[in-house]
């Protein structure tokens, strides 16, 4: 439940949506498919923003922004 002076909700990355394996990158999707190789996590994310807007999601690029606090 929101008050009205709440702070509105916002989408953010799982924080655990990314990981590395034997020196390179992947991410998981909220379809269970885990995308990769990549060669930096800045590629992984990259990639993810594409795969967000090959999925439909028009606002990817603003989602990728809101959750970039590294």
């Amino acid at each position: 439940m929101h008050r009205h002076s709440d702070e509105k909700p916002t989408t953010r990355f799982r924080s655990d949506r990314f990981f590395t394996s034997q020196g390179q990158w992947f991410f998981n999707t909220r379809e269970g498919t885990t995308e990769g190789p990549f060669a930096s996590r800045a590629d992984a994310e990259s990639a993810l923003v594409g795969y967000l807007l090959d999925q439909g999601i028009k606002t990817a690029d603003v989602w990728y922004r809101a959750g970039d606090n590294r």
